[in-house]
């Protein structure tokens, strides 16, 4: 008996030398769940202008960015998860014939999904589709979600620990019986380390490696550091050649520069303001009043942190005890509404490519089952470069289009120069590589980029 007193005795000393600051208290930083109200479902369809049947589209993860202390309307997502809104018609109506042959008016729209049944449409302020980012834009401000805070990264930053959230789980669920309703406490966290800062070959894109895992349906959501700032947008995960999955993450800096041509507000670090109208460049920022003695705030902090040793030690010897709270009931998962049905017939879609190059100033070529030819070789290649283009070979590649599965298949023909993903990958020569709508690829050189489009 005297043994045990002996050592709660001991216990409760050590408590209160760490409450009152003779020894330290360590502690790890964790995932700050606040972040989870910055993050919601977006989606890009292509519905029926009359009955809103769903025919088309994908969706993933944003957040919303803005002044910390006002409601926000301004949000971040990937590229591709709008592309059907960006590839069909921006939100305009237009007529679309069904492979039965009836023809039905169609309109693109991007959704903002709070809840599985709570939604607002939003519409696509800017992009950049090489770096795979999108600012969007509701129609005014929302109680409903609040604004991250960004930092942009820097090597101090490798090494630490960071958090992807979104919502991998709506991928699986949209098409059978669901298991979350889209609310911010449905959105999930992976965890992971910053590996490495790395500009993508070919492109310049900035990204970020990380072991946290990245899935499709979180892509487009936050990749935050402990104190809840985004450091990048959820972007793709690739298998290396020891089949490991690599995870990344576009590096934030590719959006702060969209923000800041579009004049649009955003918060970096702690608290840092980048509206261009209220920032003054010459005001520095004030230093703290520093005070001796023991404060206010200082008293009442140690004594919480007091309370809270004790609170703990008494769970302990709760449990030391053999006493057990009663358990609690498993929360049933909340039933997840689809947007819409979704109708056996699809519209018909025209596949095209479009090259980026200046030579061709935007044209599109259509691509069908029959491949189109990509070089320099004018009698044989339906997308000519001129002589002497750097990169290019005679008949560098080719691409057509699979109806069945609505997907672009590329194949390099042995060119000298290599025909690249936009993330810097380069495609094995005579082997079909599958490509989306919206993705783009370059040929021997960054300046020739061709990108995939259904219209």
């Amino acid at each position: 008996m005297k043994s045990r007193m002996k050592k709660w005795l001991g216990v409760l000393v050590l408590a209160a030398f760490m409450a009152f600051g003779v020894l330290p208290i360590k502690s790890s930083a964790a995932f700050d769940t606040g972040v989870r109200d910055g993050v919601c479902v977006v989606t890009s369809y292509l519905i029926d202008a009359s009955t809103g049947l769903i025919y088309d589209g994908g969706q993933g993860s944003g957040f919303f960015i803005g002044e910390l202390d006002k409601n926000p309307e301004y949000l971040i997502t990937n590229h591709h998860v709008v592309d059907t809104y960006l590839n069909y018609g921006k939100g305009e109506k237009w007529q679309a014939q069904l492979t039965n042959g009836s023809v039905v008016t169609v309109r693109a729209t991007v959704r903002v999904y709070f809840t599985g049944v709570e939604f607002v449409e939003a519409r696509v302020i800017d992009y950049d589709d090489v770096a795979d980012v999108a600012v969007l834009r509701i129609a005014s401000p929302t109680d409903q979600r609040k604004a991250l805070p960004l930092h942009v990264p820097t090597d101090n930053d490798v090494g630490s620990t960071c958090y992807c959230v979104g919502y991998p789980a709506i991928a699986e669920n949209f098409y059978k019986e669901a298991t979350s309703s889209w609310k911010k406490e449905d959105s999930s966290v992976t965890t992971g380390t910053v590996s490495r800062l790395i500009t993508i070959a070919g492109t310049g894109v900035k990204a970020i490696q990380t072991d946290a895992q990245v899935n499709h349906g979180n892509s487009g959501g936050p990749m935050v550091n402990d104190a809840g700032e985004v450091l990048g947008i959820n972007s793709w995960g690739v298998q290396n050649t020891e089949g490991e999955q690599e995870n990344y993450a576009c590096d934030i800096s590719e959006v702060t520069s969209i923000l800041s041509r579009n004049n649009i507000t955003y918060v970096e670090g702690a608290g840092t303001n980048t509206d261009p109208s209220t920032e003054d460049p010459t005001t520095e920022a004030p230093t703290p009043e520093k005070k001796s003695g023991l404060s206010t705030g200082a008293l009442i902090g140690i004594i919480a942190g007091a309370l809270a040793v004790i609170a703990a030690i008494v769970v302990i010897i709760i449990v030391a005890t053999g006493k057990k709270s009663a358990p609690q009931a498993a929360p049933q998962a909340a039933p997840q509404p689809m947007p819409g049905p979704i109708p056996q017939a699809a519209p018909q879609k025209r596949a095209m490519l479009r090259s980026m190059s200046t030579q061709h100033g935007g044209q599109t070529f259509p691509v069908g089952s029959t491949p189109v030819m990509i070089g320099r070789d004018p009698s044989s290649c339906t997308i000519v470069y001129r002589e002497g283009t750097a990169g290019v070979s005679g008949k560098h590649c080719q691409v057509q289009f699979d109806a069945g599965s609505g997907n672009f298949i590329i194949t390099d023909l042995r060119s000298s120069y290599g025909t690249f993903l936009m993330n810097g990958t380069k495609l094995p020569a005579n082997t079909p590589y599958q490509l989306k709508a919206g993705d783009s690829f370059y040929v021997g050189d960054k300046q020739n980029v061709i990108r995939t489009e259904l219209g």
